[in-house]
């Protein structure tokens, strides 16, 4: 399942690649950009916001993400996705609580990499220095996808009763290269509700 859905998101981000370059960019919806070195700011209605470098593609609701988003070669691509009403707590107690212990492997592997081929975890555990100021649980997974080797960086939080989480993806070979870029873009993540 989840070489497929990696397939098929890389097939996606290749569309709007190949769109973006045949069409003009006075067709584009116009958005005020910051400067290049601050990246795009991507605001979801779902109360929550991820900043991309610019020269990144993105595509809003595809493959079931709220964002699917690919650095210009696609060697790293991200998925944000959000759930409604799935946690019976404060947001007191969120905080309190997320970041304490580790939410596990098994929890990861449901909500994200359920089906992955090979797929192996190199760590799991709360991040409570998120720059949001909110906690997030991280995990760091090894997975094939279509036959590549691959490391995928995935995140869940929650707020409002809501969750909030996502990878992004990369070969193997090509972490060196893509984790930083990966980490930043998660740690970009800022929960405005």
């Amino acid at each position: 399942m989840m070489s497929k859905t990696i397939a098929l998101a890389a097939t996606a981000l290749a569309a709007v690649l190949w769109t973006g370059a045949a069409v003009s960019q006075t067709t584009l919806p116009s958005i005020a950009q910051p400067p290049a070195t601050e990246g795009r700011v991507l605001a979801h209605a779902a109360g929550y916001s991820v900043t991309v470098p610019n020269d990144w593609v993105v595509a809003t609701d595809a493959q079931g993400a709220d964002f699917l988003m690919g650095n210009a070669d696609l060697s790293l691509v991200c998925f944000t996705f959000h759930e409604k009403g799935v946690i019976n707590a404060s947001d007191e107690e969120i905080k309190a609580n997320l970041g304490v212990g580790d939410i596990g492997q098994e929890f990861f592997t449901k909500l994200l990499f359920q089906g992955a081929p090979d797929l192996a975890y190199e760590s799991t555990g709360p991040q409570n220095d998120h720059p949001s100021g909110w906690p997030f649980q991280r995990a760091v997974v090894t997975l094939t996808a279509d036959g590549t080797p691959s490391t995928a960086f995935g995140y869940v939080t929650f707020k409002k009763t809501n969750a909030f989480y996502g990878f992004c993806y990369t070969a193997t070979a090509a972490r060196a290269a893509n984790e930083p870029a990966a980490q930043a873009l998660i740690n970009s993540i800022r929960l405005v509700n």
